[in-house]
């Protein structure tokens, strides 16, 4: 039989009570424990957050606001826990607990098992271990973001494995990136945070303000240790990965720069027959890319000696002969590598390009003014400046050409005579396309006369001109020229020595120049002696 019961008071049960519903009105409160230690109810109006509650929400509660209508469930006994189980095959699971205690809420999974969350039928989160890492997968398709403003429209992030982080993101501790590392945007290393190469920070670049007055980026190369040397190595992609084998055992901080082609040649196999000092090396394939004034360096071999070596000539595929002997004997087992070009700027100096020869615009890429290059085959130092290439010897030296006089009045066998104001001699010459500047034009002679106590006088003529130019665009012209020395016997060697401007300098005879020289007799005035001399030859010296 089955009947209602209306119980406005409050309701005890002790007993078993068996209905098939059971309504509660609005905010009555349903207990739990004789204590009342759990308050259930329907709250019909809205709840503000903190408010407590009689009997249920006790003390100073730390709580959301609530809307009218709402279920609330609370465990009222101080420090009791709620707790959530499941029968799982047979035995009771645990699948959430609220530790009054300590505040702590927990969501529990058996072993094996996954925690999961679902959206709109999909399983949007899924949080596993396996006893050695825990795994959190999304939706297959979809990538996380973390932040609530920001959408992905660039880098195509379309996988659950893919994060995107709205806002900053802060890393405390070491992180490892196994695979590329795209930056859209500025890469910030705060000052004296250094950004390191090498696993064991042998190389670092920071941001340095330690001198007070003069803040700098400088960048610290290892220290030299074994095989560890303070190079900073710069050249294409074809360096990467390669055994250079060109800086081992150096010690100062040096940026080297190397050839495009970089190592283009290697051998354990080097040999040379000949016996003794010799300049030929021999190798199967040495010759094959080599190029005069390509670098070898020699590493070690039987009767090698070890150094830099330039190429003088390619001989075949197999053989090339270098400008200096490179062995004590036959040599074999020799360990070369070889290089078309590479320079170097070190705390000791400045490395620049050697060639074979003297460069030209088709020696550059970059056919512009400033270019320093050492032509070890004639010991020349080049450089380009106003769109020509200038050369000096590197020691500072002077080269010379010297041509005989050819023509005069009248020819001796030591010269053509001169010993009268209407008689002459003449040289006929060029000026060597190496010349950057000519120096000074010397003439030199045999006296036939002389007091021993003052100079012969002479009169010089100088005119040149370069192809498809008048013969004499440079002119020179000068009377009663002194000698450089007072002769002090007949038969001595007597010189003129020009200095002036249209022989030497800028407007003065240069590199290509043909030119004369003629060479007039001159009176005597009151203390120098009148020309008499027979002329032998002209000496141009130039840088």
């Amino acid at each position: 039989m089955a009947i209602d019961i209306f119980q406005e008071g409050g309701l005890s049960i002790y007993g078993g009570l068996h209905t098939s519903s059971v309504t509660y009105a609005d905010d009555i409160l349903l207990k739990l424990g004789i204590d009342g230690d759990i308050a259930q109810l329907l709250r019909s109006a809205l709840l503000g957050a903190n408010t407590a509650l009689d009997n249920v929400l006790i003390g100073s509660p730390v709580s959301q606001a609530i809307a009218a209508n709402s279920y609330m469930l609370s465990n009222v006994t101080a420090s009791g826990d709620l707790a959530f189980y499941v029968n799982k095959a047979g035995a009771s699971q645990m699948v959430l607990w609220f530790d009054g205690s300590t505040g702590d809420s927990a969501i529990l999974a058996a072993s094996g098992q996954s925690v999961d969350m679902y959206i709109g039928g999909s399983k949007t989160f899924d949080l596993t271990n396996n006893g050695t890492k825990t795994t959190i997968q999304g939706l297959s398709g979809d990538y996380w973001q973390f932040g609530t403003i920001g959408t992905n429209t660039t880098h195509a992030l379309n996988s659950e494995n893919d994060v995107f982080i709205v806002g900053q993101f802060e890393v405390d501790g070491l992180a490892f990136f196994d695979s590329q590392v795209f930056h859209f945007n500025n890469v910030v290393m705060a000052d004296n945070t250094p950004v390191i190469f090498g696993t064991g920070e042998e190389n670092v670049i920071r941001g340095e303000t330690a001198d007070a007055d003069a803040h700098a980026v400088i960048m610290g190369l290892a220290n030299a240790s074994g095989t560890d040397v303070p190079f900073l190595v710069i050249g294409d992609r074809t360096i990467e990965s390669l055994d250079i084998g060109l800086f081992d055992g150096a010690t100062q901080p040096t940026i080297a720069m190397i050839e495009k082609d970089a190592k283009y040649f290697s051998s354990s196999a080097v040999t040379s027959d000949d016996g003794g000092a010799t300049n030929e090396m021999l190798a199967t394939g040495i010759g094959t890319n080599a190029v005069v004034g390509d670098i070898i360096r020699v590493i070690s071999g039987t009767n090698a000696v070890a150094g830099f070596y330039v190429v003088d000539v390619v001989d075949s595929a197999n053989e090339v002969t270098l400008l200096t002997n490179w062995t004590t004997g036959d040599v074999s087992s020799g360990v070369v590598v070889s290089y078309h070009d590479f320079t170097m700027l070190s705390a000791d100096g400045i490395c620049t390009r050697v060639t074979d020869g003297a460069p030209s615009d088709s020696s550059v890429e970059i056919d512009r003014d400033g270019w320093i290059i050492l032509d070890v085959g004639n010991n020349r130092l080049y450089w380009r400046s106003q769109s020509a290439w200038k050369s000096v010897l590197p020691d500072g030296g002077v080269k010379s050409v010297v041509i005989p006089f050819v023509d005069g009045t009248a020819a001796t066998s030591t010269g053509f005579d001169v010993d009268a104001e209407s008689e002459t001699a003449v040289a006929f010459g060029a000026i060597p396309a190496e010349c950057n500047e000519v120096i000074s034009i010397i003439i030199r002679g045999r006296a036939i006369t002389t007091d021993g106590t003052n100079e012969m006088l002479l009169d010089i003529d100088v005119n040149g001109g370069a192809d498809n130019e008048a013969y004499n665009v440079e002119t020179y012209s000068a009377d009663d020229i002194q000698s450089d020395t007072v002769p002090s016997t007949n038969d001595d060697v007597v010189s003129w020595t020009v200095t002036d401007a249209g022989v030497v300098g800028a407007g003065g005879l240069s590199a290509g120049d043909t030119f004369i020289v003629l060479a007039t007799g001159a009176p005597t005035d009151a203390t120098d002696l009148a020309t008499d001399c027979h002329f032998q030859s002209v000496e141009v010296k130039f840088k």
